[in-house]
C-alpha cells in the first residue's frame, strides 16, 4: 500500500513477530540530587531487543541524566533500572553493554 500524503509501505509475506525480551526496563526511575535539583521526573521505557531508539527533547529535560543512570554511571533517587531482566546494580560485566562519551577527552 501505498498513498500520496502518507506513505506506508507493506509486506504481505510478513508475518506478526512475538515481541523480543527487554533489553532495558526503566521502572519509575527518578533523580533528585542532594541539593534538591529534579533531573528527571519518574520514567517508565522499555526497549526490547533489537529495537533502535531515540531520546529527543529540549536542553535540560533529562535525556543525559536517563542515558546515565542506564549506564551506571550515576544512581537514580528512586525507582528502578533492569537490563537483561537484571538489576542493573548487580554486577553486569557479563552482558554485551557499553558507554561512548560524547566528548571523550584524554586527560595528562
Amino acid at each position: 500500500m501505498n498513498t500520496a500524503s502518507n506513505i506506508t509501505l507493506i509486506n504481505p509475506d510478513s508475518q506478526p513477530r512475538p515481541a523480543a525480551a527487554p533489553a532495558i526496563e526503566v521502572l519509575s526511575a527518578e533523580k533528585i540530587y542532594p541539593n534538591g535539583t529534579r533531573a528527571l521526573l519518574p520514567v517508565e521505557l522499555t526497549v526490547r531487543q533489537g529495537e533502535f531508539v531515540s531520546l529527543l527533547g529540549p536542553s535540560g529535560c533529562g535525556k543525559s541524566t536517563l542515558l546515565k543512570m542506564i549506564a551506571g554511571l550515576i544512581e537514580p533517587s528512586d525507582g528502578k533500572l533492569m537490563l537483561f531482566r537484571r538489576d542493573r546494580r548487580e554486577n553486569q560485566r557479563d552482558l554485551p553493554l557499553s558507554f561512548v562519551f560524547q566528548e571523550a577527552t584524554l586527560m595528562p
